[in-house]
């Protein structure tokens, strides 16, 4: 095996999460081999009852949390686990998505678990890498990770090159490596498709039973609001066709039967003219397979326009 891809606390666990699943898809595209594991979930479903999933959920967000001897049982427990599957799996590279800060505390105590005992090497990316809260632009955690000998690469900014790039150990060749000089993929579609094989039957707990995706059409936004830290991750906003969209929502449903999407987007009406393709291009569909009106189920946030 290439490539282990995993999350880790704390995120939720209503549908999975897109950017392993994006990066295995990116992967094989490549020519290599990729599994995902959502170490995240298999902790949280392993707990009965709401109380202790609060308490377990906030000792990884909030460092004064106060947690019971019950809980630090179920918390090494679950590191024991997850080291124990990585050893097994034994990839050439493990990539954890520490997709928020609220990841960090998880991915640093994990690998301290994991590096005495595995020679592997270890990458690490995603927006928890630079930002400590909300309109935060400290981005210190993966230097200090590498500083201290837990990982051997962070990647900063999207990681879709990057990572192809150091499977094939092309490092000098990626910008954003180990640094914060990171360079944007300006061609959004010519990224691959996410593979959810792995992980698309798991018992996510989804709204009212019903699989549902995420999906992401756009990174960035056409605005920069004080309050918001979106700035901190996106040069400027980028797009996908609508075509390319809808293609992967199709793919989906011929494939999973998926149906029902959630848009990642900071808006998914940027740009009018790819949003006017996307609605095109899934009504054609419906036509020409005699599907119902409004047969997929979709949304996202939205921006008002004059």
């Amino acid at each position: 095996m290439d490539l282990l891809l995993v999350n880790v606390p704390s995120i939720s666990v209503v549908y999975p999460p897109a950017a392993p699943s994006l990066l295995k898809g990116v992967c094989e595209q490549a020519g290599f081999t990729a599994l995902v594991k959502d170490f995240n979930l298999e902790l949280f479903n392993s707990i009965d009852d709401s109380e202790t999933i609060n308490r377990i959920s906030n000792y990884f967000t909030i460092r004064s949390n106060a947690v019971t001897d019950k809980d630090l049982e179920i918390i090494n427990s679950w590191y024991n686990s997850c080291v124990e599957q990585i050893l097994e799996i034994n990839p050439k590279f493990l990539g954890i998505s520490v997709f928020t800060f609220e990841c960090q505390r998880a991915t640093e105590e994990l690998l301290k678990k994991l590096r005495p005992l595995w020679s592997g090497k270890v990458i690490v990316g995603g927006a928890g890498l630079s930002t400590t809260g909300i309109a935060s632009e400290k981005n210190d955690f993966g230097t200090r990770l590498k500083d201290i000998g837990l990982v051997d690469f962070f990647v900063r900014g999207e990681g879709e090159s990057a990572l192809v790039n150091i499977l094939k150990n092309n490092i000098n060749l990626i910008a954003g490596l180990n640094n914060d000089d990171y360079e944007q993929i300006t061609d959004l579609d010519s990224i691959a498709f996410p593979n959810y094989d792995d992980i698309i039957d798991l018992p996510y707990r989804y709204s009212n039973g019903i699989k549902q995706l995420p999906i992401t059409a756009s990174r960035g936004c056409v605005r920069k609001c004080t309050f918001c830290d979106i700035h901190a991750f996106w040069k400027k906003y980028t797009y996908r066709s609508g075509d390319s969209v809808a293609e992967e929502m199709i793919q989906h449903y011929e494939k999973h039967g998926v149906r029902h999407f959630f848009f990642t987007d900071s808006l998914i009406n940027g740009s009018i003219k790819s949003f006017r393709e996307l609605c095109t291009k899934l009504n054609n569909y419906y036509k020409k397979n005699n599907l119902g009106e409004k047969f997929f189920h979709w949304g996202g946030q939205w921006i008002v326009r004059t």
